[in-house]
């Protein structure tokens, strides 16, 4: 059996729940039952060194001592909890006998139950196969282990408006759209002809609508967010904003400025995080981006001045539309596919807002006000919205 079903049956059929009983899966271990807490370092530098004991490339020997590793948290991220494990190894790696060192990502998940870790896992381990994401190094019960990307730090956000960056990320957007290729068993999960937006978002105003708070401060702001009216709004963008003929590939969907790696000396972008990745309309994926000028994923609050202004979007979609280093000047088709994002940013909106408002009653607002958040994203909606009928 193939991934994702192989990561069910492997929990499933284990004949022991022992921590360190582990398969091969996706050509890296995964450890089904050894948990990370993200509260604890001497309990990410156990996960760690467990995957460093059964690799091939690497190996600790009595004079290593996992336990001294350095482990830092990186900011940025609202979904999960990232931690950089810093590595030493006496003995080097094979035939070297210098000390060798290296830097891993551990990945602790949160969103439980808003994402499929089995099928998301796979598709992950599917794009680092074709170089684009960074490497994969084998999965846990609540997480996984990634490459650290040298070099390399996240965006602000207000870097995002920045030409020469803007230009690479319209580049890697569209690598990704044109080049991943889906393998065989993840076909059943992710189809060209079924773009992942809808059913997210019919998945998620379900959720919603049976969501019970941590707190009941938390519970008298939600009932503040009216959203009796957004299962009407899903089916008016559906059947009357958003066209019918939008190209659909992989798509990230999560492009926000934590999201995307900058090398300030080589100007190289890579995007990161791909965890809400799937099929979807690729101007869909160009609206996130844009929306995510506006900030709000540190403090929940977002600032639309910051959007891109008219000239700022078609410079994007000329640098997303162009084919090996030369412009594309059909101004119909740049035109067209501007058209088609600015249907995409209403749809956005609402997609986060739900978004935020599921996080907060499964993981409360303490360390992320997930439902200022929401506020900000649902009422921006129904300002697209009035400001779209006033053109009309």
């Amino acid at each position: 059996m193939s991934p994702p079903q192989a990561y069910i049956d492997a929990r499933r059929n284990a004949k022991s729940t022992n921590p360190l009983h582990h398969v091969i899966l996706d050509e890296k271990p995964y450890f089904p039952f050894l948990t990370v807490d993200p509260s604890d370092h001497s309990s990410i530098l156990y996960v760690v060194a467990q995957f460093v004991r059964i690799s091939r490339a690497t190996g600790l020997s009595d004079d290593n001592d996992a336990s001294c590793w350095p482990v830092s948290q990186v900011q940025g991220g609202i979904t999960n909890q990232l931690f950089r494990v810093d590595m030493s190894f006496k003995n080097g790696v094979g035939k070297v006998q210098e000390p060798y060192r290296e830097s891993i990502l551990v990945r602790v998940f949160g969103a439980v139950g808003m994402i499929d870790r089995d099928i998301e896992n796979a598709t992950f381990a599917a794009l680092t196969k074709q170089g684009l994401a960074p490497a994969y190094f084998g999965r846990f019960s609540n997480g996984r282990l990634e490459a650290w990307c040298d070099g390399m730090r996240p965006l602000t956000t207000r870097e995002l408006a920045e030409p020469a960056i803007s230009k690479q990320i319209a580049h890697e957007l569209r690598r990704i759209h044109a080049r991943f290729e889906l393998p065989a068993d993840l076909k059943a999960y992710h189809s060209p002809k079924r773009p992942n937006l809808w059913t997210q978002l019919h998945a998620w105003m379900e959720q919603a609508s049976v969501a019970t708070f941590l707190t009941d401060k938390d519970t008298q702001r939600a009932n503040q967010l009216e959203l009796k009216d957004v299962p009407k709004e899903i089916q008016w963008l559906k059947q009357t904003v958003v066209p019918v003929d939008a190209q659909v590939s992989f798509c990230h969907n999560d492009a926000l400025a934590a999201n995307i790696l900058y090398n300030p000396t080589t100007g190289n972008i890579r995007l990161i995080d791909f965890e809400y990745g799937g099929m979807n309309y690729n101007a869909f994926d160009i609206a996130n981006h844009w929306n995510e000028f506006a900030g709000g994923t540190d403090t929940g609050i977002t600032n639309y001045d910051w959007f891109p202004t008219k000239d700022q979007q078609l410079f994007f979609l000329r640098s997303y539309l162009e084919k090996e280093g030369e412009q594309n000047g059909d101004a119909t088709v740049v035109q067209e596919l501007y058209h088609q994002v600015q249907a995409f940013i209403l749809v956005n909106h609402l997609y986060w807002g739900l978004w935020a408002f599921n996080q907060a009653a499964v993981e409360g607002c303490e360390r992320f006000d997930y439902l200022l958040y929401a506020k900000n994203r649902l009422a921006r909606y129904f300002d697209c919205k009035s400001e779209r009928k006033d053109d009309e």
